[in-house]
């Protein structure tokens, strides 16, 4: 028979939220190598040497302990190089991962710590990646400089202006993961509607626009 305890319960036990922590990290990693294993025996079960996997996005995300404020996958997130293909519980992207930016963590392999905020940050919303940074910052994990010197080294170039405004909002004296989800958020808001501003200033309405077509027509 299982129990589910809740973290009060569990700190009332003796353990504390560095422990669980921990016990959360080398789960995440156990869980992560498994149904990547199962994965390959699914699509290269044919192939006598299966290429090389990497753990990455919001899988290496979770193995090192970053939070994820909001459910932003379903799927076990890796890299093979050269391979590009998405199944219904394994999304497998083909970047090329140096061999500085790969770690192991409790069997798995995966991305180091850097490069994983990066990818996140290339990949979802703000209000996810910036949670991110702000606890690697605030935990002391890495510093800014780290991440930028990691984005300058990057192959990936796509949504570099994203990954360095999330950079940039990312602030070590936030205390929790909802400060940091309201700041991409509202980030986000203001974007959306300066992009609003500049479309209306642009075409302040649908006949000015049809006029204009008009005229060049």
């Amino acid at each position: 028979m299982h129990k589910l305890l809740s973290t009060e319960e569990i700190v009332r036990l003796g353990f504390n939220h560095a422990d669980i922590r921990d016990e959360v990290n080398e789960l995440n990693a156990s869980l992560s190598g498994h149904f990547s294993q199962r994965a390959d025996q699914r699509t290269d079960g044919s192939k006598p040497d299966p290429p090389e996997e990497i753990d990455s996005h919001i899988s290496a995300a979770l193995i090192h302990g970053l939070p994820v404020p909001s459910p932003v996958t379903h799927q076990i997130e890796v890299v093979r190089p050269g391979v590009n293909r998405r199944f219904k519980s394994i999304h497998v992207r083909g970047n090329q991962i140096p061999q500085a930016h790969r770690a192991r963590i409790g069997g798995a392999e995966l991305t180091t710590l850097e490069p994983t905020l990066i990818d996140v940050a290339r990949s979802c919303n703000l209000d996810v990646s910036v949670p991110m940074i702000d606890d690697a910052l605030h935990r002391e994990l890495t510093t800014r400089e780290k991440i930028l010197t990691t984005l300058a080294q990057s192959l990936e170039k796509r949504n570099g202006s994203t990954v360095r405004l999330a950079i940039d909002l990312a602030d070590s004296r936030r205390e929790s993961p909802a400060e940091a989800v309201a700041a991409g958020r509202d980030s986000s808001s203001r974007s959306r509607a300066s992009a609003s501003c500049i479309s209306a200033q642009v075409f302040p309405d649908k006949s000015s626009k049809r006029n204009v077509a008009d005229g060049q027509a």
